[in-house]
Protein backbone atom coordinates (compact mmCIF):
# COMPACT_ATOMS: atom_id res chain seq x y z
CA UNK A 1 0.00 0.00 0.00
CA UNK A 2 1.67 3.96 -1.20
CA UNK A 3 0.84 5.85 2.70
CA UNK A 4 -2.18 8.71 1.61
CA UNK A 5 -2.76 11.35 3.79
CA UNK A 6 -5.35 10.02 6.57
CA UNK A 7 -8.64 10.97 6.35
CA UNK A 8 -9.19 10.47 10.63
CA UNK A 9 -12.38 8.70 11.38
CA UNK A 10 -13.26 8.48 15.06
CA UNK A 11 -15.73 4.95 14.42
CA UNK A 12 -17.16 4.85 18.05
CA UNK A 13 -18.34 8.56 17.72
CA UNK A 14 -20.55 8.78 14.94
CA UNK A 15 -24.02 9.41 16.25
CA UNK A 16 -26.66 9.41 13.73
CA UNK A 17 -30.13 12.12 13.80
CA UNK A 18 -31.83 9.34 11.87
CA UNK A 19 -32.15 5.34 12.42
CA UNK A 20 -29.70 3.67 9.65
CA UNK A 21 -30.80 0.37 7.91
CA UNK A 22 -28.62 -2.06 9.76
CA UNK A 23 -26.02 -4.35 7.35
CA UNK A 24 -24.47 -7.80 7.62
CA UNK A 25 -21.66 -9.67 6.21
CA UNK A 26 -22.75 -10.28 2.66
CA UNK A 27 -25.37 -7.50 2.57
CA UNK A 28 -22.65 -5.60 0.31
CA UNK A 29 -20.38 -6.67 -2.37
CA UNK A 30 -17.52 -5.30 -4.10
CA UNK A 31 -17.93 -4.88 -7.87
CA UNK A 32 -14.59 -3.22 -8.68
CA UNK A 33 -11.31 -1.72 -7.69
CA UNK A 34 -8.96 0.71 -9.88
CA UNK A 35 -5.33 1.37 -8.73
CA UNK A 36 -4.24 2.53 -12.21
CA UNK A 37 -1.42 1.80 -14.96
CA UNK A 38 2.08 2.49 -14.43
CA UNK A 39 2.54 6.12 -16.37
CA UNK A 40 -0.83 7.39 -16.99
CA UNK A 41 -2.50 9.53 -14.64
CA UNK A 42 -5.68 7.81 -13.44
CA UNK A 43 -7.87 8.38 -10.28
CA UNK A 44 -7.79 5.08 -8.17
CA UNK A 45 -11.83 4.23 -7.70
CA UNK A 46 -13.82 1.28 -7.11
CA UNK A 47 -17.39 0.22 -6.93
CA UNK A 48 -19.88 -1.96 -4.75
CA UNK A 49 -23.28 -3.35 -4.68
CA UNK A 50 -25.88 -3.34 -2.26
CA UNK A 51 -27.87 -6.70 -1.59
CA UNK A 52 -30.36 -4.97 0.70
CA UNK A 53 -32.89 -1.49 0.41
CA UNK A 54 -31.34 1.00 2.73
CA UNK A 55 -33.00 3.91 3.85
CA UNK A 56 -31.36 8.01 3.25
CA UNK A 57 -29.81 7.45 6.27
CA UNK A 58 -27.31 4.22 6.01
CA UNK A 59 -24.03 5.14 6.45
CA UNK A 60 -20.70 2.58 5.28
CA UNK A 61 -17.44 2.80 5.78
CA UNK A 62 -14.99 1.96 3.94
CA UNK A 63 -10.86 1.18 4.46
CA UNK A 64 -7.73 0.32 2.56
CA UNK A 65 -6.07 -0.34 6.19
CA UNK A 66 -4.41 -3.87 7.46
CA UNK A 67 -5.83 -5.17 10.00
CA UNK A 68 -4.22 -6.08 13.38
CA UNK A 69 -6.83 -8.54 15.35
CA UNK A 70 -9.70 -10.26 13.85
CA UNK A 71 -12.02 -9.96 16.36
CA UNK A 72 -13.16 -8.02 17.94
CA UNK A 73 -11.40 -6.01 14.39
CA UNK A 74 -8.51 -3.56 14.88
CA UNK A 75 -7.30 -1.29 12.23
CA UNK A 76 -3.40 0.11 11.37
CA UNK A 77 -4.01 4.02 11.00
CA UNK A 78 -1.65 4.57 8.54
CA UNK A 79 -4.01 4.67 5.51
CA UNK A 80 -7.16 5.60 4.90
CA UNK A 81 -11.30 5.51 5.92
CA UNK A 82 -14.15 6.96 3.89
CA UNK A 83 -17.55 7.03 4.68
CA UNK A 84 -20.36 6.63 2.03
CA UNK A 85 -23.80 8.19 2.55
CA UNK A 86 -26.76 6.70 0.76
CA UNK A 87 -28.80 10.38 1.25
CA UNK A 88 -32.03 8.71 -0.30
CA UNK A 89 -33.55 5.16 -0.35
CA UNK A 90 -31.73 2.99 -2.73
CA UNK A 91 -33.08 -0.80 -4.04
CA UNK A 92 -30.81 -4.13 -3.05
CA UNK A 93 -28.93 -4.45 -6.55
CA UNK A 94 -27.54 -0.36 -7.22
CA UNK A 95 -24.31 -0.21 -7.51
CA UNK A 96 -22.07 2.72 -6.09
CA UNK A 97 -18.88 3.86 -7.52
CA UNK A 98 -16.58 6.33 -5.35
CA UNK A 99 -12.96 7.76 -6.56
CA UNK A 100 -10.50 8.65 -4.08
CA UNK A 101 -11.56 12.39 -5.05
CA UNK A 102 -14.74 11.84 -2.66
CA UNK A 103 -16.92 11.58 -5.91
CA UNK A 104 -19.67 8.80 -5.47
CA UNK A 105 -22.07 7.87 -8.15
CA UNK A 106 -24.90 7.56 -5.63
CA UNK A 107 -25.20 9.72 -2.32
CA UNK A 108 -22.15 11.04 -0.93
CA UNK A 109 -18.98 9.91 0.15
CA UNK A 110 -16.30 12.15 3.33
CA UNK A 111 -12.38 10.96 2.60
CA UNK A 112 -10.79 9.01 -0.39
CA UNK A 113 -8.84 5.92 -0.73
CA UNK A 114 -5.74 5.52 -2.51
CA UNK A 115 -4.39 1.90 -3.84
CA UNK A 116 -0.89 0.77 -4.11
CA UNK A 117 -0.25 -0.46 -7.45
CA UNK A 118 1.63 -3.44 -5.81
CA UNK A 119 -0.97 -4.60 -3.99
CA UNK A 120 -4.06 -3.54 -1.66
CA UNK A 121 -7.20 -4.65 0.10
CA UNK A 122 -10.53 -2.60 0.86
CA UNK A 123 -12.73 -3.64 3.57
CA UNK A 124 -16.34 -2.42 4.17
CA UNK A 125 -17.78 -2.07 7.16
CA UNK A 126 -20.53 -0.56 9.17
CA UNK A 127 -21.10 1.04 13.09
CA UNK A 128 -23.87 -0.13 14.92
CA UNK A 129 -23.51 1.58 18.44
CA UNK A 130 -20.65 -0.01 19.76
CA UNK A 131 -20.07 -2.77 17.69
CA UNK A 132 -18.34 -2.26 14.03
CA UNK A 133 -19.88 -5.23 11.92
CA UNK A 134 -17.91 -6.56 8.74
CA UNK A 135 -19.53 -6.51 5.33
CA UNK A 136 -17.22 -7.36 2.70
CA UNK A 137 -13.62 -7.67 1.10
CA UNK A 138 -11.69 -7.52 -2.05
CA UNK A 139 -7.64 -7.81 -2.17
CA UNK A 140 -5.89 -8.04 -5.17
CA UNK A 141 -3.30 -9.75 -4.00
CA UNK A 142 -5.19 -12.60 -2.13
CA UNK A 143 -5.60 -12.75 1.75
CA UNK A 144 -3.25 -13.63 4.97
CA UNK A 145 -4.10 -16.83 7.39
CA UNK A 146 -3.23 -14.21 9.92
CA UNK A 147 -3.04 -10.78 11.35
CA UNK A 148 -0.34 -8.57 10.86
CA UNK A 149 1.64 -7.89 14.50
CA UNK A 150 3.43 -4.60 13.25
CA UNK A 151 1.60 -1.71 11.26
CA UNK A 152 3.34 -0.26 7.82
CA UNK A 153 6.24 -1.91 5.24
CA UNK A 154 5.82 -3.84 2.56
CA UNK A 155 3.31 -6.49 4.51
CA UNK A 156 0.82 -3.77 4.34
CA UNK A 157 -0.10 -4.82 0.78
CA UNK A 158 -1.50 -7.74 2.07
CA UNK A 159 -3.80 -8.51 5.67
CA UNK A 160 -6.18 -10.79 6.71
CA UNK A 161 -9.44 -11.49 6.50
CA UNK A 162 -11.58 -10.14 10.23
CA UNK A 163 -14.08 -12.31 11.28
CA UNK A 164 -16.78 -12.94 9.75
CA UNK A 165 -15.91 -12.39 6.12
CA UNK A 166 -14.65 -15.60 4.90
CA UNK A 167 -12.88 -15.24 1.11
CA UNK A 168 -15.65 -17.17 -1.19
CA UNK A 169 -18.48 -16.57 0.58
CA UNK A 170 -18.90 -12.84 1.42
CA UNK A 171 -14.89 -11.28 0.34
CA UNK A 172 -12.75 -12.06 -3.24
CA UNK A 173 -8.95 -12.23 -2.96
CA UNK A 174 -6.74 -12.94 -5.93
CA UNK A 175 -3.90 -15.26 -5.70
CA UNK A 176 -1.61 -12.89 -8.54
CA UNK A 177 -1.92 -9.53 -8.40
CA UNK A 178 -2.88 -7.17 -11.11
CA UNK A 179 -3.69 -3.74 -10.24
CA UNK A 180 -6.91 -3.22 -11.66
CA UNK A 181 -10.36 -5.75 -11.85
CA UNK A 182 -13.59 -6.07 -12.43
CA UNK A 183 -16.69 -8.74 -11.98
CA UNK A 184 -17.38 -9.56 -15.62
CA UNK A 185 -20.72 -11.69 -15.58
CA UNK A 186 -23.58 -9.41 -16.75
CA UNK A 187 -26.52 -9.53 -16.60
CA UNK A 188 -27.02 -11.13 -12.91
CA UNK A 189 -29.90 -12.29 -11.24
CA UNK A 190 -30.49 -14.32 -8.33
CA UNK A 191 -31.30 -14.16 -4.73
CA UNK A 192 -28.65 -12.28 -2.43
CA UNK A 193 -26.86 -15.76 -1.82
CA UNK A 194 -26.49 -17.17 -5.65
CA UNK A 195 -25.06 -13.37 -6.61
CA UNK A 196 -22.39 -13.72 -3.60
CA UNK A 197 -21.61 -16.58 -5.06
CA UNK A 198 -20.84 -15.80 -8.29
CA UNK A 199 -19.20 -12.44 -7.16
CA UNK A 200 -17.22 -13.51 -4.88
CA UNK A 201 -15.75 -16.23 -7.44
CA UNK A 202 -12.23 -15.55 -9.28
CA UNK A 203 -13.34 -17.20 -12.26
CA UNK A 204 -15.58 -14.73 -12.80
CA UNK A 205 -13.51 -11.24 -12.95
CA UNK A 206 -11.32 -9.44 -15.18
CA UNK A 207 -8.05 -8.41 -14.26
CA UNK A 208 -5.37 -6.17 -15.84
CA UNK A 209 -2.09 -4.32 -15.33
CA UNK A 210 -3.95 -1.31 -17.84
CA UNK A 211 -6.64 0.62 -17.09
CA UNK A 212 -10.18 -1.12 -18.03
CA UNK A 213 -13.51 0.00 -18.58
CA UNK A 214 -15.85 -1.14 -16.54
CA UNK A 215 -19.68 -2.70 -17.81
CA UNK A 216 -22.66 -1.20 -17.35
CA UNK A 217 -24.03 -3.81 -14.89
CA UNK A 218 -27.50 -5.20 -14.89
CA UNK A 219 -28.62 -6.70 -11.38
CA UNK A 220 -31.85 -8.24 -10.38
CA UNK A 221 -31.86 -9.23 -6.81
CA UNK A 222 -34.72 -11.85 -5.90
CA UNK A 223 -35.63 -11.32 -2.28
CA UNK A 224 -37.57 -15.22 -2.18
CA UNK A 225 -37.29 -18.39 -4.06
CA UNK A 226 -40.88 -17.36 -5.02
CA UNK A 227 -40.46 -13.96 -6.21
CA UNK A 228 -41.58 -13.70 -9.80
CA UNK A 229 -42.38 -10.36 -11.99
CA UNK A 230 -44.63 -12.08 -14.25
CA UNK A 231 -48.16 -11.96 -13.84
CA UNK A 232 -50.16 -14.98 -14.61
CA UNK A 233 -49.46 -14.38 -18.80
CA UNK A 234 -46.14 -16.88 -18.72
CA UNK A 235 -45.62 -20.20 -16.86
CA UNK A 236 -42.72 -22.73 -16.49
CA UNK A 237 -43.73 -26.12 -15.84
CA UNK A 238 -40.70 -29.06 -15.46
CA UNK A 239 -40.98 -31.33 -18.42
CA UNK A 240 -40.51 -34.92 -18.28
CA UNK A 241 -37.05 -35.95 -18.72
CA UNK A 242 -33.51 -33.06 -17.84
CA UNK A 243 -33.49 -29.96 -19.71
CA UNK A 244 -36.95 -30.13 -20.68
CA UNK A 245 -39.96 -27.56 -19.40
CA UNK A 246 -43.42 -26.79 -20.90
CA UNK A 247 -43.80 -23.32 -21.71
CA UNK A 248 -47.18 -21.62 -21.05
CA UNK A 249 -48.08 -18.24 -22.99
CA UNK A 250 -51.07 -16.69 -22.16
CA UNK A 251 -50.74 -13.16 -23.65
CA UNK A 252 -52.15 -14.72 -27.47
CA UNK A 253 -49.18 -12.94 -28.88
CA UNK A 254 -45.30 -14.26 -29.75
CA UNK A 255 -42.47 -13.04 -27.43
CA UNK A 256 -39.21 -13.82 -27.17
CA UNK A 257 -37.98 -15.65 -24.26
CA UNK A 258 -34.19 -15.52 -23.03
CA UNK A 259 -33.24 -18.00 -20.84
CA UNK A 260 -30.07 -17.06 -18.07
CA UNK A 261 -28.06 -19.33 -15.38
CA UNK A 262 -27.92 -17.94 -11.64
CA UNK A 263 -24.47 -16.72 -12.24
CA UNK A 264 -26.56 -14.25 -15.39
CA UNK A 265 -24.89 -16.34 -18.22
CA UNK A 266 -27.40 -16.70 -21.14
CA UNK A 267 -28.12 -20.15 -22.35
CA UNK A 268 -31.02 -20.73 -24.74
CA UNK A 269 -33.26 -18.02 -26.73
CA UNK A 270 -36.42 -19.21 -28.81
CA UNK A 271 -39.55 -17.30 -30.35
CA UNK A 272 -42.73 -18.44 -27.45
CA UNK A 273 -46.01 -18.71 -29.40
CA UNK A 274 -49.51 -18.80 -27.57
CA UNK A 275 -50.74 -21.76 -25.84
CA UNK A 276 -48.20 -24.36 -24.51
CA UNK A 277 -44.47 -24.87 -25.59
CA UNK A 278 -42.37 -27.55 -24.89
CA UNK A 279 -38.74 -26.27 -25.11
CA UNK A 280 -35.50 -28.39 -24.66
CA UNK A 281 -32.49 -26.57 -22.88
CA UNK A 282 -29.28 -27.44 -24.99
CA UNK A 283 -26.77 -29.01 -22.04
CA UNK A 284 -28.99 -28.12 -19.16
CA UNK A 285 -27.93 -29.60 -15.94
CA UNK A 286 -30.52 -29.29 -12.62
CA UNK A 287 -30.63 -26.20 -10.58
CA UNK A 288 -32.26 -22.94 -11.14
CA UNK A 289 -32.83 -20.77 -14.21
CA UNK A 290 -34.21 -17.47 -14.95
CA UNK A 291 -36.31 -16.68 -18.36
CA UNK A 292 -36.83 -13.39 -19.46
CA UNK A 293 -39.96 -12.89 -21.60
CA UNK A 294 -40.15 -9.36 -24.20
CA UNK A 295 -41.43 -7.92 -27.46
CA UNK A 296 -41.94 -4.41 -29.04
CA UNK A 297 -45.24 -3.85 -27.30
CA UNK A 298 -44.14 -4.48 -23.30
CA UNK A 299 -41.24 -3.90 -21.32
CA UNK A 300 -38.75 -7.11 -20.29
CA UNK A 301 -39.84 -9.69 -16.98
CA UNK A 302 -38.08 -12.33 -15.44
CA UNK A 303 -39.31 -15.60 -14.46
CA UNK A 304 -37.56 -17.96 -11.89
CA UNK A 305 -37.74 -21.84 -12.66
CA UNK A 306 -36.23 -25.20 -11.84
CA UNK A 307 -34.60 -27.80 -14.13
CA UNK A 308 -34.87 -31.30 -12.69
Amino acid sequence: MRKIILFILFLSAFTFSKAQTSLQAGDVAFMSMQSGQSGLPAKDRFAFMLLKDVDSATHIFFTDNAVLNSSPVKFCKNEGFSRWKSNSSLPAGTIVSISEDSIASFGTVDGGLAFSQSGDQILALQVQGADTIMLAGISSTGWEATCATVCGGAGNSKTCLPSPLADGTNAVGFATEKNNLFFNLNPLTGTPSEILAAINNPANWTRSDSLQTWPTWSVSVLTSVQSKKIPSEFSILPGNQTGMIQVRNDRQETVMMEIFNVLGMPVYKKSITPGNNPVSIPGANTGIYFARFQNASFSSELVRFRVY
